[in-house]
């Protein structure tokens, strides 16, 4: 199924089904747990965090390239935004009293880089 056409959607569509299966699981022993909201906080925060850092990589890559959209705030918006974004991961995943979405993370986090390592 992976091959060098279809990483990203394979990586997409393995760890969807990675994460419905281990939701499936937390939610069928625990019903009333809100590990789900700071989960999809996590992921959030996770996918700003790369968006940023694509958007200084490709600015300092291909700076000289014509772009048919500039952003008005420049590259300091995009720090501030990694800035901030990682401020709320940090706090999320070591800050909170359980660290239920830091165990549910980390596992999912692995096996994602396996797979788009491999």
């Amino acid at each position: 199924f992976p091959s060098h056409d279809n990483v990203l959607l394979s990586a997409m569509i393995t760890s969807a089904v990675l994460g419905i299966i281990a939701l499936t699981f937390r939610w069928a022993f625990d019903p009333d747990a809100d590990d789900l909201f700071e989960l999809c906080v996590v992921g959030a925060c996770c996918v700003y965090l790369s968006m940023f850092s694509c958007f200084l990589l490709f600015k300092l890559r291909y700076s000289s390239m014509e772009r048919t959209f500039v952003n008005p705030l420049g590259m300091a918006s995009a720090i501030y935004g990694m800035i901030y974004f990682s401020c709320v991961l940090i706090s999320l995943l070591f800050v909170q009293l359980d660290f239920n979405a830091l165990c549910a993370f980390v596992p999912y986090l692995i096996l994602a880089t396996m797979h788009c390592g491999r």
